[in-house]
């Protein structure tokens, strides 16, 4: 999977999604790039950058099952697929946590957050069956580094995808989340800033905002 990290840790830089939108579709030949936001962070004005220049999907927010922004002109057109699962770097050294306990730690997440799910998605089958069978709810986003799960924890990474593949878990990628997502009418959502604690400090996020009653 090709696509655009925009910015530094620090924020994302508007510039850098244009001057790598036309470098990528320069270099890839495509059309609809995807993206994700350095530390997960975003604004209104990148987020309609990507409506803009027909983003096929993001995931610059952590948390929720997929959504359309939504923006001061309406719900954007590119798709958020959130990440729901902390990165190795967000809990290497926290709670005693480390390389040789990394991966089953992170496994242990994925259990608990699909178990979590579990009931959210037999009432939205009850609800409407054909609609929550196209869902995928108990479907967990895991964001890697090249450098880091790729590289020096690869081994760690490979035990982590064993766990996954043994357990029954489907290992897809980002594309097939996306077009599973997108066989229902997906919900829009403000994209508001939260924190996200999976170190040893609090980091900044994006997360949904509770649905206006």
């Amino acid at each position: 999977m090709a696509g655009l990290r925009g910015g530094s840790h620090g924020g994302l830089d508007p510039r850098g999604v244009r001057t790598g939108h036309g470098r990528f579709r320069a270099r890839v030949r495509i059309c609809g790039p995807i993206a994700r936001g350095a530390g997960w962070q975003i604004n209104d004005y990148a987020l309609e950058l990507e409506r803009e220049y027909g983003l096929l999907y993001a995931s610059d927010t952590r948390g929720g099952a997929p959504f359309l922004p939504l923006l001061a002109r309406g719900a954007s057109s590119c798709p958020q697929l959130p990440t729901t699962l902390p990165t190795f770097d967000e809990i290497l050294g926290v709670g005693g946590v480390d390389e040789s306990t990394i991966a089953d730690a992170v496994y242990s997440l994925s259990r608990t957050a699909a178990a979590s799910a579990a009931p959210a998605a037999a009432a939205a089958y009850a609800a409407a069956p054909a609609a929550a069978a196209a869902q995928d709810s108990d479907a967990q986003v895991f964001t890697l580094h090249a450098e880091l799960e790729g590289m020096l924890l690869l081994r760690a990474f490979e035990s982590l995808l064993i766990k996954w593949q043994e357990s029954g878990a489907e290992i897809v990628r980002m594309a097939k989340v996306h077009e599973r997502a997108m066989r229902r009418p997906l919900p829009a959502r403000r994209v508001v800033m939260g924190k996200w604690r999976g170190g040893p400090e609090c980091w900044p996020f994006r997360r949904l905002a509770p649905r206006p009653q």
